[in-house]
């Protein structure tokens, strides 16, 4: 009787063993995939902020006008200074101005940058 249950015990501990190595199989895959996932997720809400600063910037100095039209260099942005932003005024034919706010942030180690561009004509 005891080898029947020493048996018995030693098929439970390879079931015990095969669940958990199947298991594993399965939550790896998922793992990478949240993992990656949550990659995804940052980058686009990363993205999305970028578009929203430079956007804001861009109204700005069109609400402003013809006067605080002039070249900014790169610099963090003051609301959020993962972001720096930039602003490139471009004379073009007939008196029309390019202006061009671009924002660049560090993202996995890489550096990404977005561009916003319109034409403005100067009200005289």
């Amino acid at each position: 009787m005891a080898r029947v249950g020493r048996h018995k015990s030693g098929a439970i501990l390879v079931e015990v063993l095969l669940a958990v190595a199947v298991l594993a199989l399965v939550l790896t895959p998922l793992t990478a995939l949240t993992l990656t996932s949550r990659r995804t997720t940052a980058g686009a809400e990363d993205t999305a902020r970028a578009v929203s600063l430079a956007a804001s910037r861009l109204e700005e100095l069109l609400a402003l006008g013809p006067a605080a039209w002039q070249d900014e260099d790169f610099a963090p942005v003051p609301t959020d200074p993962l972001f720096e932003r930039a602003v490139a005024i471009t004379p073009r034919p007939g008196g029309v101005r390019e202006i061009k706010v671009s924002v660049k942030w560090e993202q996995g180690g890489n550096e990404k940058r977005i561009e916003l561009v319109t034409l403005a004509l100067p009200a005289e």
